[in-house]
Parts: structure tokens; sequence; C-alpha cells
């Protein structure tokens, strides 16, 4: 792809969507249009992206004599931000649910949360082989007026790539070892929630797994440690994660460090390790042990992953220690707004937020030059490697822009490459075949996608836009998500 033409188009995009979480409430949502936004002549698409994820339309005007229709297919390498993050979701839909439903502050939502925690299935193909498949849909888009499209193709192309894990036949036993923040900003709701957690993990562990609950207190033993290999040995766990109480402060960056000591002892005979923090977000970042975790989880045979739950009120928690932990340890990061949360997380999901099938991810788009790539979010704060649980999948969202209103280029193929543990999977189409298919992938992501955009901008129109959207691909098909986001999105105190 010619490089300058994408630079322009990658730089417009990233100049304006300030990807990285805040714990300030004090944080504006960007402004922009939405993918229902009222253009009605090609002079009325914006100069800028107004916002990071793709509820903006267009990019910058193409740097002259870069249109080139027919020229060679060119690889760009997709960005991966975060691709296990997904607490913002949890914290906006328990500001939503409230009585009465507030409005989630919109330096709190990352669009790549929503994309991550909102999974995307897709049905294996025939042909598939080896650990992986990738796929990839497309559907053009059009100028749009108040409401409907106008029927005037821009030469736009949305495409939603997906990375399918398969699913795991069989897993060695695991050791979990689990912090527990039981400092005094845990009371209530935080502490209520962690012990809901616990019971979660306690009840869908397989048989054979060990579990170690550690406190923030250093004074105290391990509340619980013990192997889980039957009825009994549960029950008497669950009786000590019920009896679990406050203690005094103490720097839950200690407690880390003790726990990350016991995984590396379980890792040492053989045992795959992982270590679970949960906490409502106090404490001092600066006083991670970032080396020490990070060793943990350097790609190799078995590391030690480190998942991060957020537990107690979403006014008054805080990220940046749990989200610098996960990014380090390389886990999900995940906020638990309920007891019915816990067990889905820790429950239906527990494969995905502590185990590894495809290790050090990447993805990579062949097109046309004659298109640039918006891509979302941006790039992470720092390159590190990403991975993908056993039978999970990994969705990334891009718009295709021509480098001419409404062209065409000669060559329409794309192909997207996913390499993964020193292996690859490849995906091939042309543009002029998909927009034949159905695309219920691009549909859904777009859905995704235009909500968490609509939150981040706090504004009538793009809430009314994601409302008529969501309800659109809705009536293509149920999809048990796309309902909760419907529910979800009805309450915001703004959707018209």
């Amino acid at each position: 792809m010619n490089k300058l033409a994408l630079s322009v188009a990658l730089l417009s995009l990233c100049a304006a969507c300030g990807s990285a979480e805040s714990d300030s409430e004090s944080g504006g949502g960007p402004g922009g249009n939405g993918g229902s936004a009222p253009y009605t002549t090609e002079s009325d698409l914006p100069e800028d992206v107004a916002e990071a994820g793709l509820g903006a339309s267009q990019t910058k005007a193409p740097v002259a004599g870069t249109c080139l229709t027919s020229a060679p297919l060119e690889a760009v390498g997709l960005e991966l931000p975060d691709t296990q993050g997904m607490a913002s979701v949890g914290r906006a839909r328990e500001a939503l649910q409230r009585d009465p439903a507030e409005i989630p502050w919109p330096s709190r939502i990352r669009t790549s949360d929503f994309l991550n925690y909102y999974r995307f299935s897709v049905a294996q193909p025939a042909d598939a082989q080896g650990e992986a498949f990738v796929t990839a849909q497309a559907k053009y888009r059009f100028l749009y007026n108040a409401a409907n499209p106008s029927g005037v193709f821009t030469g736009q192309w949305d495409v939603a790539i997906t990375l399918q894990a398969l699913p795991q036949k069989a897993r060695a036993a695991h050791a979990f070892i689990a912090v527990v923040d039981t400092t005094p900003s845990m009371a209530g709701v935080g502490l209520g929630r962690a012990k809901a957690v616990l019971a979660a993990l306690l009840k869908s562990a397989p048989a054979g797994d060990h579990l170690v609950v550690l406190t923030t207190d250093p004074k105290q033993e391990a509340l619980v440690e013990i192997d889980l290999t039957g009825p009994a040995e549960r029950e008497q766990a669950l009786a000590a994660v019920g009896a679990l109480d406050l203690g005094a402060e103490a720097p839950i960056t200690d407690a880390i460090d003790r726990a990350y000591a016991l995984a590396e002892t379980k890792q040492g005979s053989g045992v795959p390790a992982r270590v679970l923090l949960i906490s409502d977000g106090g404490g001092d970042v600066t006083r991670l042990n970032e080396a020490r975790i990070a060793a943990g989880s350097t790609p190799g045979q078995a590391p030690i992953l480190l998942t991060a739950i957020g537990t107690g009120s979403s006014n008054t928690f805080r990220s940046t220690l749990l989200r610098r932990a996960s990014e380090v340890g390389r886990g999900p990061y995940v906020y638990v707004d309920s007891e019915d949360e816990a067990e889905n997380l820790l429950g239906t999901r527990l494969a995905e937020l502590t185990e590894l099938a495809l290790d050090e991810v990447s993805l990579q788009l062949e097109v046309s030059p004659f298109f640039s790539v918006e891509q979302g979010d941006g790039e992470p704060s720092e390159p590190r490697p990403q991975y993908l649980a056993p039978g999970g999948s990994m969705t990334k969202l891009v718009r295709l822009v021509p480098c001419k209103f409404g062209g065409w280029p000669d060559d329409a193929a794309l192909t997207v490459t996913a390499k993964f543990s020193g292996k690859t999977a490849t995906w091939t189409g042309n543009l002029h075949e998909l927009k034949k298919l159905p695309h219920p992938l691009v549909d859904k992501a777009l859905a995704v996608d235009a909500f968490a955009n609509a939150l981040r901008a706090r504004d009538t129109e793009r809430l009314g836009a994601a409302k008529a959207l969501i309800e659109g691909t809705l009536k293509a098909g149920a999809d048990a998500q796309l309902t909760e986001i419907q529910g979800l999105l009805a309450r915001h105190p703004m959707t018209p």
C-alpha cells in the first residue's frame, strides 16, 4: 500500500482517538458523525475521523498522485490493541442498570473491550485444519440521509476479520493462585462480588485443579489451599470463602509478589499456574513488580498469565493498576458488575479467562493500494504478544476507504493471514463475491461498534443511529448479546 496515503489515513484517525482509558471522570466524549450520520453529498463527508472506532466515516482526502486503480496487493499489519480487555463493558452496564440509569463516563469506554466481550462465534469451515481458522466478511457503505441509505455507493467497505481458536479436547490440571483485596475500600459491594467470583470458580474449575486463595493481609496464611477433587473439598473451600472478611490496609502489590512466588513454585513442578487478581483497583501502580510479572508471562511452553478481575462500585472503582497488571501479565481484564456476571465469567467463560491456545498472534491484511485502511482504536501503548484461549475468537473491524469517492480498484482481492505459535492460517476472498454473500458477522460487529462509540460520544443523534442499526440487525436474526445491548441502550437517558 502507498505508505504516504496509509500514514495520512492512520494519523488522522489516531490524532483524535485518544484510546487510553483514564480513571478521571472529567474526560468528555469525542464528537463526530456515526454510521447513520446525515450525509447527503460527497462534499458532506467530514474532513477528519472524529473519534476512535469505526463509528466515524471518512479519513482526510488522499494525497494527490497516490490513487492507483491497478497495482499489486500490499500488506497492512493489523493492530491488536488489548485483545483480552473487557472491563469497560461491565462498568458501562452497571451505570445503565442503576435506578435511575446513569450515563457512563465516555473516558471509560474502550471500543475494543466491547468487541472482545461480545464474542463472535463463527462456523468452522469444512476444510479447516490445525488449531485455528481465520475468516472475513465485507459489506459496502452508502451515503446516508436522515435515517436511510441513499443508494449512492461511497466506495468504502466495512470488513470484519475473525480468528477462531478450536476448542481444546483436554488440558492438564491447573493451579489457580487468587489474590483477594481485603483492604477497607472493598467493604460492601466489592467484597461481596469478590466472594461471588471465588464461589463461581470453585463450582466450575475442573476436578484435579488446585486452588490457593491469598489476601492482602501479610500476616494471614492462605485462606484456602486445596485440591479440587470432589464435592467435599469444594464445600470446605466455599465455607472458607463465605467467612472472608476485611483486614487492615496493606499494599496489594506485596500480595501479588507472594502470589507470583507461589505460582513460580507450581510452574517449576510442572503445573501450569494462573494468577487471579481480584480488587477494586486500589493500589500504587508504581510499586507493581512489572519485571517479575513480565518474566513469568513470556511466551513459551507454559507462561504464567495474570487475569485481573475488577469488583466494587463502578463509581469508585479505579482501573490503572488492574489494567496494567493484566497488560504485563498478558491476561484478560474484566469487571464483575453483579453476582450473575461472576457466574458468567468464572463459569461459562473460565477457559477464556485462564487458558491459552494460540500465542504470539498477529493479523495481516493484503489489499489493493487503492484503499487506505482505518483500524479503530489505534495502537496499544506498547507492542506485546497477543494470545487467544481455546475456543475463543478475536474480531477485528476495519474500514477500506478508496482514494477516489465511489471508486473501484482493478484487483478487488483480499487476503488475511493469521500467525500464531509459529503457525499460519490464511483466508482469501474477493470484494465482488463478498458483496453477494450474507454478512452477519459484519452487521453484528458494526452494531457493537456503534453502541460503544455512541456511549463515548454522549450524543443523542449517535445514540439514535446506534439504536436503529441494532434494531435492523436483530430483524435479520435473533442474537442474545445484541438483545442485551438493545436493552441497555434503551435505558440510556439520552437515547431518543
